[in-house]
C-alpha cells in the first residue's frame, strides 16, 4: 500500500499529537528553514551589491581612460547540468549583470545559448565531460574554443571595429 505525501504528513502530525510531542517542535523546524532561506537571500544580495560596486569602480577607471568595458556571462558546470531550455535562458546572475550592463551602456556577451546548444546536441553528461575538466569548474580545450568562438562573434557584432569579413576569419 502506498500513501501520498499529504497523507503521510497528516499521519505524522497525528502521531506527534498522540505522543504528546508539542507541535511547536515541528513549527520550529519549519521556521528555522524559513529563516535560513532568508539569511541565504541576504548573503546573496550583499554579495551582488559588493560585486556591483566593484564593477562600478572598474567602469569608472576604464571610462576615465576612454577604454570600453564588456561583460561576459557563462555557465558554471552545475548550470550546464540544467536542461538546454533552462540553460538557454541563462542563470539568474546573468539577468542581474544584463540589467547592470544595460543601465550603464556596457554590452553583455552571453555564452549561455552556445553552451545550451552543446547540451542539446550531445546531452548533459557528454557535453559536461567535453566542455569542462572533470571535477573542476574550468573549461577544457573544447570549452575554451566554444567560449572564444562565441565571444568573438558577439564582439564583432557589438563593436563593429573590425569589418565583418575580418571577423569571419578570426579564431583563437
Amino acid at each position: 500500500r502506498s500513501f501520498s505525501y499529504r497523507t503521510l504528513r497528516r499521519l505524522y502530525h497525528e502521531q506527534v499529537a498522540a505522543r504528546g510531542v508539542p507541535r511547536l517542535a515541528v513549527d520550529s523546524l519549519q521556521q528555522a528553514r524559513t529563516q535560513e532561506r532568508a539569511r541565504a537571500e541576504d548573503r546573496e544580495r550583499e554579495g551582488l551589491n559588493f560585486m556591483r560596486t566593484g564593477l562600478d569602480t572598474i567602469l569608472e577607471f576604464l571610462s576615465a581612460r576612454r577604454m570600453p568595458m564588456t561583460l561576459t556571462a557563462y555557465p558554471w558546470p552545475q548550470e550546464a547540468d540544467a536542461s538546454s531550455e533552462q540553460l538557454e535562458l541563462g542563470g539568474r546572475f546573468e539577468r542581474v549583470w544584463r540589467q547592470w550592463g544595460q543601465s550603464r551602456a556596457v554590452p553583455l556577451f552571453d555564452l549561455f545559448p552556445a553552451f545550451a546548444a552543446q547540451v542539446q546536441r550531445m546531452g548533459q553528461q557528454a557535453s559536461r565531460a567535453r566542455l569542462y575538466f572533470p571535477l573542476d569548474i574550468h573549461w577544457s580545450a573544447d570549452g575554451n574554443q566554444l567560449a572564444a568562438d562565441t565571444w568573438i562573434e558577439q564582439w564583432c557584432s557589438v563593436r563593429r571595429v573590425i569589418t565583418p569579413r575580418a571577423c569571419a576569419g578570426m579564431s583563437l
